[in-house]
């Protein structure tokens, strides 16, 4: 498993680049950044997002429709954390 974030936009693609070559799963931390990382989400198998990181991403400020927004970005799986409200 390769995880990585979005403080590092273009070391976090050549690592899930190289994953994806590899058969390798991919992990994205979705916290918020002013960079766009919607092709580090293409590229995620998993993309696990902070509530700000998917709000930023997607420009929704409601959770689900933001999730399902994200989803057309991957094949993989998104998901969005929401403190003590748990995991969505």
């Amino acid at each position: 498993v390769v995880l990585a974030d979005v403080r590092w936009h273009d070391g976090a693609k050549k690592a899930f680049t190289l994953a994806r070559q590899a058969g390798v799963m991919t992990v994205l931390d979705g916290d918020i950044t002013p960079q766009d990382i919607s092709e580090l989400v293409a590229l995620s198998d998993h993309a696990a997002f902070s509530e700000p990181g998917l709000a930023r991403l997607t420009g929704v400020k409601e959770m689900a429709s933001a999730l399902k927004q994200a989803q057309t970005l991957t094949n993989g799986h998104v998901y969005v954390t929401q403190g003590s409200a748990g995991c969505d």
